[in-house]
């Protein structure tokens, strides 16, 4: 039977920068095409795009004092009851005592769709470069000292992320997009029997959708294509080391900025690649597509755990193989030796292997493209993730 009957959804930010962002805008349609009454919570000012209704509330993100607490929650409280919005969706927030204060009367749920919950530093990295498997706890504070972060904004990190691992006992339920990031809150010991793993999906977009047509005359065919931030842990330089072994026939296209919080880099000066590799810098998303059907493989080089890496599904979307570091979710959707290759962390010499092989074999590369294509038409859906979502907010209510 069905109980709830609206929700309001909260990120600290809805301005379109992430895969994050949009995964929750689309959230907030879907759950309206179910005839759920849905609102948006931003903490900061964020361009109305979905149609539905639209808050900006920002003591969500950010710390304030105890006393101001029950206040700033009864007037989300009173939002809910004069709105109809039956539960709280949090993403992510920082002001982890608020959203305690609001989970006593009203049922609250979470999405933990990063490595932030689990991880001060926020990747999972740890100096010498392996991935960490340690809870949260003393042990950051050295591994942040060995980044060089100052002793205050390490302790400052620390006792956020502890606060946050905290509030989890206020949540219903805990979604997570795969079951890497479920371990890594068990790790936390966050109770199992409140993680449930909803693996992400596409919008209800058609492979040409609005605009893509127009986009396929300019975007130029490519032979590898990475879509991504130009960060290290994204893996571009290790990316770049294994394209370098490639024959000089093959071109690759990067897509994505480096972000301004980091130093700017020439790449392509650094590994002299001149014109086989192209820096196209951010491409919208309605356009993107194009992109993913003019390359013959796709890569998803992280070296850092991903939580599940939604690049994967636009590339199984449009019936491209990838090859990808075996890090975090990836392997929950990257089958070995089906719709691509997993590579052990780090094999510059096996990643490039692999390119060569698909780029020699159009044929296999084809036919793991067809498999890739199956497995997201079954496996991640937008009915499978909003049905599964609708019953334990069922769940949560009762």
């Amino acid at each position: 039977m069905e109980i709830v009957k609206g929700c309001l959804q909260v990120n600290e930010d809805l301005s379109i920068t992430g895969g994050a962002e949009i995964m929750v805008r689309q959230i907030g349609l879907e759950l309206s095409r179910r005839k759920l009454n849905v609102g948006l919570v931003s903490a900061h000012e964020f361009r109305d795009l979905t149609g539905l209704k639209e808050y900006i509330i920002p003591f969500f993100n950010g710390h304030y004092p105890s006393e101001r607490i029950p206040e700033l929650a009864h007037s989300v409280i009173d939002i809910m009851d004069d709105q109809g919005y039956d539960l709280l969706h949090v993403y992510s927030v920082t002001n982890h005592e608020l959203i305690q204060e609001i989970a006593k009367s009203k049922p609250v749920f979470r999405s933990v769709y990063d490595s932030r919950p689990y991880c001060p530093i926020e990747n999972r990295i740890k100096f010498q470069g392996n991935i960490c498997t340690e809870p949260v706890g003393v042990n950051c504070l050295e591994c942040m000292e060995q980044f060089g972060i100052p002793e205050a904004t390490r302790i400052g990190k620390l006792s956020q992320t502890a606060s946050g691992l905290e509030s989890m006992e206020s949540y219903r339920f805990i979604f997570t997009p795969s079951e890497y990031v479920r371990q890594q809150l068990i790790l936390n010991k966050i109770p199992s029997q409140k993680l449930v793993v909803i693996p992400l999906f596409l919008a209800h977009t058609p492979v040409i959708s609005h605009g893509v047509m127009e986009s396929l005359v300019t975007a130029e065919a490519s032979d590898i294509l990475f879509v991504g931030r130009l960060v290290e842990i994204k893996g571009i330089d290790e990316l770049l080391s294994a394209f370098s072994l490639l024959e000089n026939k093959y071109k690759l296209t990067v897509i994505g900025n480096r972000p301004s919080y980091v130093p700017s880099r020439d790449f392509e000066k650094e590994n002299q690649l001149n014109d086989r590799v192209k820096f196209l810098g951010w491409v919208d998303t309605n356009l993107i597509d194009a992109y993913y059907q003019r390359t013959r493989i796709c890569v998803v080089p992280s070296i850092w755990p991903e939580s599940f890496g939604l690049v994967g599904l636009h590339a199984m979307k449009n019936k491209k193989p990838v090859v990808a570091f075996n890090t975090g979710g990836i392997s929950e959707w990257l089958h070995d030796g089906e719709n691509g290759y997993l590579i052990p962390r780090g094999d510059i010499n096996l990643f490039a292997e692999k390119m060569r092989f698909l780029l020699e074999n159009p044929k296999k590369a084809e036919e793991m493209g067809e498999i890739g294509y199956q497995i997201l038409s079954n496996q991640f859906t937008v009915k499978a993730h909003i049905d599964r979502l609708l019953h334990y907010y069922n769940e949560g209510l009762k």
